[in-house]
């Protein structure tokens, strides 16, 4: 078990935050977790308190969000608001725009049970978190040196989440002048949920966006394209339609864009149990990076991925071939990589290792990252690794052996000056 240096604090934050009184009765509440995980989430927010925000806010208040999100990813809802009582600014708001869309989600699965009462509080409930949010994108809009990105950010989520409850007129004005890659979440969102008789025309907007030829259209367009095609697997004609119109705009976009829709191609095939097809897309991907030019730990986070495919698809041979392969390549390449950035390549193969069922290589590679972490002299970076890998371990359901912990544990505590 990990022990904090601020348990209590963090404790007393949550049950306040449990128990205060609000206008719902409704409240989040926490699901079933391994205490790893919840070890790990509590442990590395605990972490960044000890961040310095009036010096290091941004950084803070980021990893502070990656971690909120994360306990919304896992259920662990009443945690999650917890966290976002800590987190200053903008991103506060990201947050309870996304505790608002899984109010929503409990709303719906109410309604489709028929239980008018916790319908009715989820309602309110998301209702109120998404208001919430909105008014942090206000302040954003009201604040000199905000930016727009910021505030859309949190309304192309609040426009989720009201689409969510159908409060229709309500997600229209949230999503009314979204910038580009906002907007493309959201009209993604609503390509998932559309009903079946709309596809010609979202086909028809597919073909707009391909003949007027824009990147940044194509690049929204696409990113519907790829949802389509998962929604539509099983349809053979309509799914051949979707990817026509995307093979049609990977050379209006830049080269990893299209490589990344790519790698989603091979999840849906996986999915849907199609071996072969997740095969051919995996190739396609490894020949297609062949030719890119990306920092050596972006490369190691591309193969770590493309493992994950491969295991997906049944090639758990191949996966692990494929991590041996990329351990092999960080040790000639280690000196390329600055120090702060070494642990962003390793924790996704740690990651891997432990998805392909290889416990014994997932733990000596994230022993590896927290040793190269542990090489920076400022407490920044290390602690930015720490949240890495402990996000990393969460996601894969990884639990860390008793040596890890107590590594990642002295990390924590020799956190200081300088940062």
């Amino acid at each position: 078990m990990f022990h904090s240096p601020l348990p209590r604090a963090f404790s007393l934050l949550l049950m306040l935050a449990v128990a205060l009184p609000s206008q719902s009765a409704t409240k989040f509440e926490d699901g079933e977790i391994t205490s790893s995980r919840r070890e790990l989430l509590e442990f590395a927010f605990e972490a960044t308190i000890l961040m310095p925000g009036k010096t290091h806010g941004v950084d803070r208040c980021m990893m502070q969000e990656d971690i909120a999100l994360a306990c919304i990813e896992h259920d662990q809802l009443a945690l999650a608001h917890a966290c976002a009582k800590r987190i200053s600014g903008w991103r506060r708001g990201v947050v309870q725009a996304v505790l608002g869309i899984e109010a929503a989600e409990l709303f719906r699965v109410a309604a489709a049970g028929d239980d008018d009462e916790n319908g009715a509080g989820y309602r309110e409930l998301a209702n109120r978190y998404l208001e919430l949010a909105l008014r942090q994108a206000d302040g954003v809009q009201r604040d000199p040196t905000g930016q727009a990105w910021q505030r859309d950010r949190i309304r192309a989520r609040a426009a989720i989440g009201y689409q969510k409850l159908g409060q229709l007129d309500d997600a229209v004005q949230a999503a009314n002048g979204l910038d580009a890659a906002e907007s493309a979440n959201w009209e993604s969102t609503v390509a998932a949920t559309l009903d079946d008789a709309a596809f010609d025309a979202q086909i028809q907007a597919l073909d707009t966006a391909i003949k007027v030829a824009d990147m940044q259209q194509a690049m929204n367009a696409s990113r519907i394209a790829v949802v389509l095609y998962g929604r539509y697997y099983e349809d053979e004609k309509r799914r051949a339609r979707v990817l026509d119109r995307l093979e049609r705009m990977q050379g209006l976009m830049p080269r990893m864009a299209g490589l990344g829709h790519v790698g989603e191609l091979a999840e849906a095939a996986a999915e849907h149990g199609d071996a072969r097809t997740a095969k051919r897309w995996i190739a396609q991907m490894r020949e297609q990076m062949a030719g890119v030019r990306v920092h050596e730990e972006d490369r190691m986070k591309f193969r770590a991925r493309l493992a994950r495919l491969l295991d997906r698809a049944g090639a758990r041979s191949e996966a692990l071939d494929e991590l041996n392969e990329t351990l092999q390549y960080f040790e000639v390449h280690k000196q390329e990589i600055e120090t702060m950035f070494r642990a962003d390549g390793l924790a996704p193969v740690g990651n891997a290792y432990e998805r392909c069922g290889s416990r014994a290589s997932a733990v000596a590679v994230y022993r590896l990252a927290l040793e190269h972490a542990a090489i920076n002299p400022n407490s920044r970076p290390r602690l930015q690794d720490l949240v890495l890998v402990a996000l990393s371990m969460i996601d894969c359901g990884f639990e860390p052996p008793p040596t890890l912990r107590q590594r990642m544990q002295k990390m924590r505590a020799g956190l200081g000056e300088p940062w």
